[in-house]
Protein backbone atom coordinates (compact mmCIF):
# COMPACT_ATOMS: atom_id res chain seq x y z
CA UNK A 1 0.00 0.00 0.00
CA UNK A 2 1.25 3.40 -1.20
CA UNK A 3 -0.59 5.36 1.64
CA UNK A 4 -2.85 7.34 -0.65
CA UNK A 5 -6.89 7.35 0.05
CA UNK A 6 -8.37 7.93 -3.28
CA UNK A 7 -12.14 9.58 -2.22
CA UNK A 8 -14.15 9.93 -5.23
CA UNK A 9 -17.16 13.01 -4.78
CA UNK A 10 -19.89 10.60 -5.76
CA UNK A 11 -19.05 9.01 -2.05
CA UNK A 12 -21.62 11.71 -0.74
CA UNK A 13 -24.28 11.27 -3.14
CA UNK A 14 -27.07 10.07 -1.03
CA UNK A 15 -30.57 11.03 -2.64
CA UNK A 16 -29.51 14.08 -4.98
CA UNK A 17 -32.64 14.79 -6.31
CA UNK A 18 -33.61 17.48 -8.99
CA UNK A 19 -36.65 18.37 -11.18
CA UNK A 20 -34.45 18.65 -14.58
CA UNK A 21 -32.56 15.35 -14.41
CA UNK A 22 -32.81 11.84 -12.80
CA UNK A 23 -31.10 11.10 -9.66
CA UNK A 24 -28.71 8.75 -11.91
CA UNK A 25 -27.64 12.22 -14.26
CA UNK A 26 -26.54 14.65 -11.21
CA UNK A 27 -22.91 15.17 -11.71
CA UNK A 28 -20.79 15.01 -8.20
CA UNK A 29 -17.63 16.96 -7.79
CA UNK A 30 -15.40 18.54 -5.54
CA UNK A 31 -15.53 22.03 -7.41
CA UNK A 32 -17.48 23.28 -9.92
CA UNK A 33 -15.31 21.67 -12.57
CA UNK A 34 -17.51 18.99 -12.94
CA UNK A 35 -14.12 16.86 -13.81
CA UNK A 36 -13.09 17.11 -10.24
CA UNK A 37 -13.99 14.11 -9.17
CA UNK A 38 -11.55 12.77 -6.74
CA UNK A 39 -9.20 13.98 -3.58
CA UNK A 40 -6.18 12.00 -2.41
CA UNK A 41 -6.05 12.02 1.26
CA UNK A 42 -2.10 11.08 1.84
CA UNK A 43 -0.80 9.52 5.63
CA UNK A 44 -0.62 13.18 6.73
CA UNK A 45 -4.37 13.56 5.99
CA UNK A 46 -6.05 10.90 8.66
CA UNK A 47 -8.30 12.96 11.03
CA UNK A 48 -11.43 15.56 9.73
CA UNK A 49 -11.66 16.21 6.31
CA UNK A 50 -13.91 19.07 5.42
CA UNK A 51 -15.07 18.87 1.42
CA UNK A 52 -17.52 20.93 -0.91
CA UNK A 53 -19.78 19.13 -3.10
CA UNK A 54 -20.80 20.35 -6.39
CA UNK A 55 -23.93 18.88 -7.49
CA UNK A 56 -24.62 19.64 -11.06
CA UNK A 57 -27.86 18.90 -13.37
CA UNK A 58 -28.14 18.17 -17.03
CA UNK A 59 -28.87 21.63 -17.53
CA UNK A 60 -25.58 22.65 -16.15
CA UNK A 61 -27.35 24.34 -13.10
CA UNK A 62 -25.25 23.82 -9.89
CA UNK A 63 -25.51 23.59 -6.21
CA UNK A 64 -23.47 22.52 -3.42
CA UNK A 65 -23.05 21.30 0.06
CA UNK A 66 -20.48 21.32 2.85
CA UNK A 67 -19.67 17.86 3.71
CA UNK A 68 -16.94 15.98 6.03
CA UNK A 69 -15.33 12.62 7.00
CA UNK A 70 -13.12 11.07 9.35
CA UNK A 71 -10.51 9.64 8.85
CA UNK A 72 -8.34 7.15 10.63
CA UNK A 73 -4.75 5.45 10.43
CA UNK A 74 -5.16 1.94 10.85
CA UNK A 75 -1.49 1.77 10.94
CA UNK A 76 -0.97 1.21 7.52
CA UNK A 77 1.12 4.37 6.71
CA UNK A 78 3.60 3.97 9.29
CA UNK A 79 4.08 0.34 9.86
CA UNK A 80 3.75 -1.57 12.71
CA UNK A 81 3.11 0.26 15.82
CA UNK A 82 6.39 0.30 17.78
CA UNK A 83 6.10 2.43 21.36
CA UNK A 84 8.15 5.08 22.28
CA UNK A 85 10.37 5.23 25.57
CA UNK A 86 11.38 1.76 26.85
CA UNK A 87 9.56 -0.58 29.10
CA UNK A 88 11.88 -1.25 32.27
CA UNK A 89 11.11 -3.84 35.21
CA UNK A 90 10.10 -2.77 38.79
CA UNK A 91 13.67 -1.87 39.76
CA UNK A 92 14.33 0.07 36.79
CA UNK A 93 16.30 -2.50 34.90
CA UNK A 94 15.50 -1.77 31.04
CA UNK A 95 13.77 -4.88 29.68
Amino acid sequence: MDGKLVIPASLFSVDALDNCSSAEDILLSFSENIEDTERIVECGGAGFNFYRIYYTDQAGNQDFCEVFMIIFDNGSCFGRYAPEGTIAKPNGDVM
